[in-house]
């Protein structure tokens, strides 16, 4: 489920302004996962090798998989839950690189502290925000942000307080992010949801109202979680729509995914919906507890969740028998000469 709310600094209860997008995916992508892509099936949408379990049409995906190709400013943009680009799809880690969107603090249209919260609930999918890759990510001159991993029972798992001068001594600087003007907490875990919240106390309604027509700056407040490894603070992300205006609004970020939600050991003794198809592949439990992954066996790659998928590697040279004369002997001599094909 994809949301989106708009909330007033004078509102006190979050209005839902888009439709909720989703797959509608349920606990079903469990059972009778196994539903192998035929010929017609889209190898390739945007920049994005579309691999298998995931596809894109009718038949062309396990169960909760399923992507679609976008047409956005003339190019194909692959997507997932309908709404979010993805990057790539890495089959052997068992994580998708998307965009994601940012959630926001302080509307400079409006001139006033106004909330914009972007959010993905994952509950009931294959996928997860990684824990080890991603960090909770916070950004402005005076901004609190939380984060929940629960939209019902909202108890906040990680917060991260962002500030810089005017509001204390410290000085924001290009490429740090550890308190002055930029924050990052690590996930504890992987997370199924990413309900973020500013704290109303918190903004810079204050400091613009008090600062003169000319010297008055547009100060930000940004939270989201976001892939760790490639985010390079930017003192102008503080005043300026920098920030909000590269990519769209999004950031990287890296999503888990596993397949189904049962050990190695119960899977594998159902035929009907065992993943693993490939003869020389393996299952591997996922390190969250619940469901698992197919990697090929040593020796051998390609794709497990195919039949024959998993080939070796010697299939990639082949063989050739060369005949030869020697100078000294008319008796013929052969080598077998391999080379790379």
């Amino acid at each position: 489920m994809y949301y989106y709310y708009l909330k007033n600094s004078a509102d006190t209860v979050p209005i839902l302004l888009l439709l909720l997008f989703s797959l509608t995916v349920t606990l079903q992508f469990q059972a009778k996962t196994v539903a192998l892509p035929g010929s017609s099936c889209l190898k390739r949408c945007g920049d994005v090798d579309i691999v298998y379990p995931f596809g894109i049409g009718t038949g062309c995906a396990m169960k909760g998989f399923e992507l679609s190709c976008n047409k956005k400013d003339g190019r194909n943009i692959t997507m997932v839950f309908g709404e979010i680009p993805v990057l790539n799809i890495l089959l052997l880690n068992g994580q998708v690189r998307i965009m994601k969107h940012i959630s926001t603090m302080y509307s400079l249209s409006r001139k006033k502290v106004e909330y914009e919260y972007w959010g993905q609930d994952l509950s009931n999918t294959p996928f997860t925000y990684s824990g080890e890759s991603n960090k909770f990510t916070v950004v402005g001159i005076n901004t609190l942000a939380y984060i929940s991993d629960d939209t019902v029972s909202r108890l906040y798992v990680h917060g991260c307080v962002s500030r810089c001068s005017p509001y204390n001594n410290l000085t924001a600087q290009d490429g740090e992010c550890s308190g002055a003007g930029c924050c990052q907490v690590t996930l504890t875990k992987d997370m199924s949801n990413d309900y973020v919240r500013f704290d109303w106390q918190y903004n810079t309604t204050d400091f613009y109202t008090n600062r003169s027509t000319r010297d008055r700056a547009e100060y930000q407040g940004y939270a989201t979680i976001m892939e760790s490894n490639t985010f390079r603070f930017n003192t102008a992300y503080l005043n300026t729509r920098a920030l909000s205006n590269e990519h769209d609004g999004r950031v990287p970020a890296i999503l888990n995914w596993v397949v189904g939600n049962q050990t190695c050991d119960v899977a594998s003794k159902k035929s009907d919906s065992y993943a693993c198809l490939s003869t020389n592949s393996k299952c591997i439990n996922s390190s969250s507890g619940s469901g698992y992954l197919c990697n090929c066996t040593k020796g051998y790659q390609g794709n497990p969740y195919l039949p024959d998928g998993c080939q070796g590697q010697y299939c990639k040279y082949t063989f050739r028998l060369m005949r030869i004369n020697t100078i000294k002997n008319t008796s013929k001599e052969y080598i077998i000469q391999h080379f790379m094909s």
